[in-house]
């Protein structure tokens, strides 16, 4: 039977191109519905015959990235956060190397008088003319005083010799304290006189020989040949806690 295609009916040909069934009868075409006067529009395929578009035809090359916008103002600071909890106490550390005690320097002297003192009636301090040692150089010639350098226990020892006809009175002093004495009458006869003691001092604690008021004139013999009269001291162990 001849094919007839009708006006209103374009896509049964399409559909007979799609399925391959040109050699056969296509599907009878349905009667004759209403013809439109009005400009004949494209009739779009059925949905199930759709093909979909192939996308990586109509996508473009990719563009250049576009420049950066400048930063904008520094916000405002925030408000400080709480305090967070107290965290556990750490591990105790090692012990340190112990240090090294430093050792005492050497603190000694020892003076002598050459001539001799006489007519003394007033207190009055004892000065020394030649010098046998002054290590520290703390003690001071011309008064016969010696200043302790550091806080300790020091060792003193003075040797005088008395005058014919004279009292011999000596004190040693700490500071304004008498701590020893050497003593002798009047007499026709000379002596050796000797005193040794030990003294705890502080640091710049002075002592010194006084010539002490006595019921006689006060004097000491000397001699240039021989050494009668003489002042020794050093320090014997000091004491950082004194």
């Amino acid at each position: 039977m001849p094919t007839i295609l009708h006006e209103g009916a374009p896509w049964l040909l399409f559909l007979s191109l799609i399925c391959g069934t040109l050699g056969e009868d296509p599907p009878k075409a349905r009667p004759p519905q209403c013809v439109h006067c009005c400009p004949v529009q494209s009739v779009a395929a059925p949905f199930h015959l759709r093909l979909p578009a192939n996308m990586s035809v109509l996508q473009g090359d990719k563009g250049e990235r576009g420049d950066y916008d400048p930063f904008g103002p520094i916000g405002i600071a925030g408000a400080p956060g709480l305090m967070g909890p107290k965290g556990k106490a750490g591990l105790p550390g090692q012990t340190g190397i112990p240090g090294i005690k430093p050792e005492p320097g050497a603190e000694a002297f020892s003076v002598a008088r050459l001539s001799s003192q006489e007519g003394t009636t007033e207190p009055r301090s004892l000065a020394f003319d030649s010098v046998f040692a002054n290590v520290a150089g703390r003690l001071d010639i011309p008064s016969g005083g010696y200043a302790a350098p550091v806080p300790g226990v020091y060792h003193f020892n003075v040797n005088v010799h008395s005058w014919n006809g004279r009292e011999t009175y000596l004190h040693v002093m700490r500071n304004e304290d008498a701590c020893a004495a050497l003593h002798a009458q009047p007499g026709q006869r000379s002596m050796s006189l000797s005193q040794s003691l030990l003294l705890p001092l502080r640091t710049d604690d002075k002592v010194w020989l006084r010539m002490s008021h006595g019921d006689n004139e006060n004097g000491i013999y000397g001699d240039h040949s021989d050494v009668y009269v003489t002042f020794n001291g050093h320090l014997v162990h000091p004491l950082p806690f004194f």
